[in-house]
């Protein structure tokens, strides 16, 4: 890097990318450089060229016919003062290069006669010497060395032909002081090889200074579309990526702050995107206060994140300053309304990675883990961030071949009748099969990542198929009124398909809709009441049961029950876990239970783990009950032999009907 550049980089660290916006829109426009890269003479010179040229050769002429002296060149000076004339009459319609082409051949001709004439006076070398500098300075390549090679092709025959006796030339010496007519000539000719010369290395040097202007222009344009982000004038990752390799030599440890704004998309199509360019202008000028560091470095390293960096500001001043941004942008735009949210990342450089690529996915680890803190958290990164990153990719990797390799199963967890001693249906729960050696992943762990991966609709689609396929089984085992449930994902149960997809279902196992329960949470209440009353209606005229399952954890309320009708309802384990010991607890479970059988729904408590808890629910009447207590899920192959329920006797399989 050469130390121009050098300093500008510097500057660019201290100033903003604005003053080089302005800087390069008031240099000259790219348009112009292609005329500027000839180096050829312009039409302006040439022209003046040719007039001077003809005025000298007309003044020479009238000189040599007033002294009466060497004829010859009066004429040849005469008719060259004539051709110029009628050339620059017509300079119009021939091109610059062709009369530059005439000048020259009328410089020949002029002074071939004067140096045969009198080879002693200097005029006819001088404008030998003018033809071979235009045509240097004019043309480049073969074309510049034709008319230099004439000139010495024309001398050198000249010099043979007087060698020989053809051309016979004077031998004395010019007499000036006798002769004042060769002075007027001599200078006449000393007129035209400076006006050539003169105006030759005028045009170079303007022509060379507009192109140096038009590509440092151009250089200043190419530096700004490659280093700066064209819609808020800030600079881009790659200026950072520079600026971070220049850096790297020194060994210091320096602090980068990333931000992240989600949401702008919504802010965008509210407002506009201006408004969204606002947002990041006022941001980056409130920065610049709060830090007030000559070599501050603010990079939009993407539609979302914005860089913070300087080497001589500590790191707790970019946390202050970030979080003073964000506090700034949710004042004055209330995003918070709009759904907007702000989150930053600390890493450290070289620590955190010698290369931008590598500081920006450790940030983005952190970011993950601000997005888990909430609005406004930054957090500093961590090495064991990216162990626990790693983790969870690994684990979102198996989840997701379990789902396209068919590692989810279907596990069975009994629905009691504690006062008939009898089990009335099952419960369909999904597991995940073992991979080689590894840990199995409980429940709540994969649906969690099925949830947060979106992809709970085609593991519910799956489960179900795997839970149907069983039914016939089941039916068989312990009757064909016997009732499994399986549970949907709201998003699922609410899709406009789902009926067809469940008839189709059913019609491949050859069970009976009423085999079925299908088991929802509270969370569909949070969509299109509308929506849900449609479906339940769907699936109850094709003969589905629908439970309402976790009743009370959530969103419920009686407005729901009385706006949908469930046919079941399962009570949430956290009402159970404290029933022993807390009298509160029990008045509640006994009103939801009442409040079941009022709404025409079978109640089921789950979560029953202890002797006290069922002692505890002995005294309500027509509930069942489901829990450890009675059975944990077990696989299929177990529940065709004899289920043993070790506190509720022996079942035994009851006969198909």
């Amino acid at each position: 890097m050469g130390s121009g550049e050098s300093d500008r980089l510097e500057l660019a660290m201290k100033s903003s990318p604005d003053s080089l916006v302005a800087d390069t829109a008031s240099g000259p426009s790219l348009r112009r450089l292609e005329p500027a890269m000839s180096l050829g003479l312009s039409d302006r010179l040439i022209d003046r060229m040719v007039l001077i040229a003809s005025a000298a050769a007309a003044i020479s002429a009238a000189v040599l016919f007033h002294a009466q002296v060497y004829p010859v060149s009066m004429v040849v000076d005469a008719l060259a003062a004539l051709l110029l004339v009628l050339l620059w009459l017509v300079r119009h319609r021939i091109p610059s290069g062709r009369r530059l082409a005439c000048l020259a051949l009328s410089g020949i001709l002029v002074a071939a006669p004067a140096i045969v004439y009198n080879p002693y006076a200097p005029d006819g070398y001088l404008l030998v010497a003018a033809v071979m500098a235009l045509s240097f300075t004019n043309w480049s390549g073969p074309r510049a060395l034709a008319l230099p090679i004439a000139c010495v092709l024309l001398l050198a025959a000249m010099a043979v032909a007087v060698s020989l006796g053809w051309i016979h030339v004077t031998t004395d010496a010019p007499n000036f002081a006798a002769r004042p007519q060769a002075w007027v000539i001599v200078c006449l000719t000393l007129v035209v090889l400076g006006t050539a010369m003169g105006g030759a290395i005028f045009e170079l040097k303007h022509r060379l200074l507009s192109q140096i202007e038009l590509l440092e222009s151009g250089n200043r344009k190419l530096f700004r579309f490659a280093y700066q982000d064209a819609v808020t004038s800030l600079w881009n990752g790659e200026f950072l990526s520079r600026e971070l390799e220049r850096h790297r030599a020194s060994g210091q440890v320096h602090h980068l702050m990333v931000i992240e704004l989600t949401g702008l998309r919504e802010l965008s199509a509210l407002n506009g995107p201006r408004r969204v360019d606002q947002l990041w202008r006022e941001g980056v000028e409130l920065l610049r206060k709060n830090l007030s560091a000559k070599s501050l470095l603010l990079c939009r390293l993407s539609g979302d994140q914005l860089a913070v960096w300087s080497p001589e500001v500590k790191p707790h001043r970019l946390v202050e300053a970030s979080q003073s941004f964000m506090a700034h942008a949710r004042t004055e735009l209330s995003l918070d309304r709009l759904g907007i949210q702000f989150h930053a990342a600390l890493v450290s450089f070289p620590e955190h990675g010698a290369e931008l690529d590598a500081l920006r996915r450790s940030a983005q680890v952190a970011l993950r883990r601000a997005v888990v803190q909430g609005p406004g958290a930054c957090v500093a990164f961590a090495d064991e961030m990216a162990q626990q990153l790693s983790d969870e990719q690994l684990l979102r990797d198996r989840v997701r071949l379990a789902l396209d390799q068919n590692g989810f199963y279907a596990v069975y967890q009994a629905k009691v009748d504690r006062e008939h001693q009898q089990v009335v249906g099952f419960e369909g729960l999904a597991r995940m099969r073992p991979l080689g050696d590894e840990q199995v992943p409980g429940p709540a762990t994969f649906i969690g990542v099925l949830h947060a991966e979106g992809w709970m609709t085609q593991f519910g689609e799956r489960m179900l198929q795997l839970i149907l396929q069983d039914l016939p089984a089941l039916c068989d085992r312990y009757g064909v009124d016997i009732q499994v449930a399986a549970n949907v994902s709201p998003a699922l149960f609410l899709s406009p398909s789902f009926p067809d997809l469940l008839q189709r279902l059913l019609l491949e196992s050859g069970v009976k809709s009423s085999n079925l329960i299908v088991e929802i949470t509270e969370e569909v209440f949070v969509g299109d009441l509308q929506r849900l009353r449609l479906a339940c209606g769907a699936l109850r005229d094709m003969g589905v049961q629908v439970s309402l399952d976790d009743f009370g954890s959530g969103f419920s309320s009686l407005s729901y029950l009385r706006e949908v009708h469930f046919d079941e309802i399962k009570i949430d384990r956290s009402f159970v876990q404290r029933i022993e010991t807390d009298r509160r607890s029990q008045l509640v479970l006994s009103t939801l239970c009442e409040l079941g059988r009022d709404f025409d729904c079978r109640v089921v408590i789950e979560g029953v783990e202890t002797a006290g808890q069922v002692e505890s629910i002995s005294g309500l009447q027509g509930v069942f009950l489901q829990g450890f207590y009675f059975a944990r899920p077990q696989p299929l192959d177990q529940l065709l032999g004899s289920l043993t329920l070790p506190n509720a006797g022996t079942l035994k399989a009851t006969p198909a009907a």
